[in-house]
């Protein structure tokens, strides 16, 4: 979709909360990319720290490029991001976090693969890195995701209705995929659910380079996955039923507006996805009794074994053949 007979203008789309430590060398790293943001926008979620501050220095410092928005209320990650994706004005729209830090070349690369590909969304590797950037692997191991096995599957949406591997700070999206992102419903991570409207309408691009260090540190608001299969069991366990809620609403959401699109609008027929979002729904919903249906521990195990018998674990759950969702629901499902 993007037009290489033109050089597109850049925006950078960044939702902010609490974000002093790292925020001023983030924003360094955009600013003196090889390829510059024509606009940087940012939306601050009522922060209580010196974020305000810290925006407010760059904002006069970069007058020309950077526009910052104060959140009337705290609104979540989710409403935050879409606000800043809304008031961006650029043919290629960047989204960012305020905690990582951008190879120099980012938006240059991001640029040329998206002219190459035609693609409508582009997506690559970071570095995982300390909190003093020390380097500690790469995202795609820690997700065990393999670009060259997701160029071999029959469509990019078939891969992402199974689970979300593309990482929202590494995102590059065409500024038309806005009418069909926004409003990004409440239910839903903003990355996955771009990552999904992105692979129903048009094509991803995948680049297999690490264009950004991903710091890990206590306050961040999401994070990698767990190294190896022992801590993630480990870290299942100790998330507890309390703090896991499968919500199957969000998917029911989805499913409604591929039903309400037309195939000029799809670039794949639409009863393939539809299928899949039916059995993810009912892989949701048996959950949900798991850790929202009280104390019975017969319809319990009931919702565990259809879900074992339909092959959804293996279909849908995490780890493998869906080993770690099953375990943590078995475990989950005592009294």
């Amino acid at each position: 979709m993007v037009d290489s007979k033109t050089s597109p203008t850049v925006s950078v789309a960044i939702a902010t909360y609490n974000g002093e430590d790292y925020l001023s060398e983030q924003l360094d790293s955009i600013l003196n990319q090889s390829r510059s943001p024509d606009e940087i926008i940012i939306t601050d979620d009522c922060s209580t720290d010196r974020t305000p501050d810290v925006l407010s220095h760059y904002e006069a410092e970069y007058p020309d490029i950077i526009s910052v928005f104060e959140n009337e209320e705290n609104v979540g990650v989710t409403k935050n991001f879409s606000k800043s994706i809304q008031l961006t004005s650029g043919d290629l729209i960047f989204l960012s976090d305020q905690d990582d830090v951008w190879s120099q070349d980012k938006i240059k690369t991001q640029i040329q693969t998206m002219y190459s590909t035609n693609s409508v969304l582009s997506f690559h590797n970071s570095t995982l890195v300390t909190e003093d950037k020390y380097d500690i692997g790469d995202f795609w191991s820690s997700l065990v995701f393999s670009p060259t096995s997701i160029q071999e599957s029959e469509t990019w949406i078939s891969s992402l209705l199974f689970r979300n591997f593309i990482q929202g700070a590494t995102i590059a999206m065409d500024h038309r995929l806005k009418k069909q992102v926004l409003p990004i419903p409440e239910q839903w991570e903003h990355d996955y659910y771009i990552a999904l409207k992105a692979a129903l309408v048009g094509s991803i691009s995948v680049i297999n380079k690490e264009l950004m260090m991903y710091r890990q540190h206590g306050n961040q608001v999401t994070g990698s996955p767990a190294p190896d299969t022992v801590m993630k069991i480990h870290n299942a366990l100790q998330n507890g039923k309390e703090n896991y809620n499968p919500d199957p609403e969000k998917w029911v959401i989805l499913m409604k507006e591929v039903e309400s699109m037309s195939e000029d609008e799809l670039r794949l027929p639409s009863q393939p996805v539809i299928d899949i979002l039916e059995s993810r729904i009912r892989f949701e919903r048996n959950r949900r009794v798991i850790y929202r249906g009280g104390s019975n521990y017969t319809i319990k195990t009931t919702s565990i074994a259809k879900n074992l018998l339909n092959g959804r674990y293996s279909q849908f759950g995490y780890g493998p053949f869906g080993l770690l969702s099953t375990v943590r629901d078995i475990i989950s499902s005592f009294p």
